[in-house]
């Protein structure tokens, strides 16, 4: 069967879970390791809008940080600190 490398600079969701099933799967069956579990934490606004935030994968005792939005979340700790002023 031929194969084709493609390259993109968007993967697709799809894509991208199927190499991490695929490593999840590998660990799993060779070493007997649990599969990884994916976080998030996210900062909302007072609209239920997503702000900022950071993901990441708990594995093998570890905590593994992926991406983390932090502008948006060093405006709200601002808002929050001077809200905290305005209010002493």
């Amino acid at each position: 069967m031929p194969l084709e490398i493609q390259t993109t600079l968007r993967p697709s969701a799809e894509d991208i879970d199927f190499l991490y099933q695929g490593i999840y799967e590998e660990a799993k069956r060779k070493k007997g390791m649990p599969p990884n579990v994916p976080f998030g934490f996210f900062l909302k606004d007072e609209k239920g809008q997503t702000v900022g935030g950071l993901n990441g994968f708990c594995y093998y005792g570890c905590l593994y940080m992926e991406q983390l939005y932090a502008f948006a979340l060093f405006l709200c700790l601002l808002r929050l600190i001077t809200t905290g002023l305005q209010r002493t």
